[in-house]
C-alpha cells in the first residue's frame, strides 16, 4: 500500500502551530534536525530545541508542513522500543530558517491520533 499524504483544507501558522504541538505532546518520537549546506548536504542534528525550532514558523514555512500515514513502516526506525512493521503517522514541517540553517521538524505518532486530528481539522488527500 502506498502512503497517504494528507494537508490541510485552510493552513495557517495558528493551525501549524497547534497541531505541532499537540503532536509533540503525543508523539513517539520528535526530532528537530537542520541542514546547513556549509557543513554537509545532508540532515544534521540541530543546535535548535522543539520551541526554538518552531519559534522559526513563518508563512513560507506554510507549503512545507506534511501529514503522512506511512504505511507498514519499519518501526525500528521510529524507535529501538518498536518492532515491526506498522502504519504511523508523521508529522512534519521544513523551510523553518535561521542565520544560513534550514530547520526540519518530524514527529511520529501513533497512527489512531490520525481520527483525532480529523475531528479538530479539515484534512484533504493529495
Amino acid at each position: 500500500m502506498s502512503d497517504i499524504f494528507l494537508k490541510l483544507t485552510e493552513p495557517s501558522i495558528k493551525a501549524i502551530k497547534d497541531i505541532l504541538i499537540w503532536g509533540k505532546n503525543n508523539s513517539l518520537d520528535t526530532a528537530v534536525t537542520m541542514l546547513d549546506m556549509n557543513i554537509s548536504i545532508g540532515r544534521l542534528p540541530s543546535d535548535l530545541d522543539f520551541n526554538s525550532a518552531l519559534g522559526l514558523l513563518s508563512d513560507s514555512a506554510i507549503d512545507y508542513f506534511r501529514i503522512i500515514l506511512r504505511k507498514e513502516m519499519n518501526l525500528y526506525f521510529v524507535s529501538d522500543t518498536l518492532e515491526g512493521n506498522d502504519d504511523i503517522l508523521e508529522i512534519g514541517i521544513r523551510n523553518l530558517n535561521l542565520n544560513g540553517k534550514e530547520y526540519f521538524i518530524r514527529l511520529y505518532l501513533k497512527k489512531e491520533m490520525l481520527e483525532e486530528l480529523k475531528k479538530k481539522y479539515q484534512l484533504i488527500a493529495y
